[in-house]
């Protein structure tokens, strides 16, 4: 999550959960001319731009936004022009109304990114108050993954943990995220929950080093480590999910592993004018 031309590389997974939700949800949504949508957690904006962008309709405008300031720097320098625009936003600080107009978006959309976020009550509160009256929300969390389960085993290694120690500050990793709860937070900061549907996934990559490079690009760890460190911390991991069957080998070097989504089309209560 922190080097963006590996994220690229490696982001399929992403790309295509992404438009597999926009293919279901894209017709069940009302439109009006010249919207303004916002992607929270575009990372380097391919998504946004390559996949987002395809669902919508051509006279949208853009905005990605994303608490990464390498990312967002990197979707400014590739993708920036008259109908992408990118901010730097942490969706989960209470404090970003100095740079954010409320209700100014009519449609917000979120892909793999507010499984990270500490404060989720927050984020659906900053989401609701940026959205227009009667404005739609779509998100796409993670609600088991092997990931989750790797990191806290890697967090109890005495090896790692001194620079596992910030994982701390990922409470929905640690604890896992809850769905239900996830559902309560919206209904109670201003959503009505259109649908929310629960997805059994899996994502088969061709060669353990593929999926190796996935690791990286999404390790949020892995700028703590570094040289052969970073090589031993990636062999451990390894270990620890074909010990755990977190990830599965085939007899063709494929590698498989299988998680779960919730989905969430959303619309924010019309509040009397």
């Amino acid at each position: 999550m922190f080097n963006p031309s590996l994220y690229v590389k490696q982001n399929n997974l992403q790309r295509r959960d992404a438009a597999l939700v926009l293919q279901d949800l894209i017709h069940r949504m009302s439109w009006n001319q010249e919207e303004n949508i916002l992607d929270v957690g575009c990372g380097p904006g391919d998504v946004t731009v390559s996949v987002l962008s395809n669902y919508l309709p051509d006279d949208v405008t853009i905005v990605g936004c994303d608490i990464s300031e390498n990312m967002i720097k990197y979707a400014q320098a590739t993708y920036e022009n008259k109908r992408f625009k990118f901010r730097q936003l942490d969706v989960g600080n209470s404090n970003i109304w100095m740079n954010w107009d409320e209700e100014s978006f009519d449609k917000i959309f979120s892909f793999y990114c507010l499984h990270w976020v500490k404060d989720l009550k927050q984020a659906a509160e900053n989401m609701n108050t940026m959205l227009k009256n009667g404005g739609e929300l779509v998100t796409l969390t993670p609600i088991t993954h092997p990931f989750f389960e790797l990191f806290r085993k890697i967090y109890d290694d005495p090896k790692w943990r001194e620079q596992m120690k910030v994982m701390k500050t990922y409470d929905t990793i640690f604890k896992s995220f809850d769905h239900q709860e996830y559902l309560q937070v919206l209904e109670s900061s201003g959503f009505e929950i259109i649908s929310a549907d629960v997805k059994e996934r899996n994502y088969t990559h061709t060669s353990l080093e593929e999926f190796l490079e996935y690791l990286e690009s999404v390790n949020p760890f892995v700028k703590r480590v570094s040289g052969n460190k970073l090589k031993e911390l990636t062999e451990d991991c390894v270990k620890i999910m074909l010990q755990e069957g977190l990830l599965k080998r085939k007899k063709n070097d494929n590698v498989v592993h299988e998680f779960t989504t919730l989905t969430v089309h959303a619309r924010k209560v019309k509040q009397a004018i």
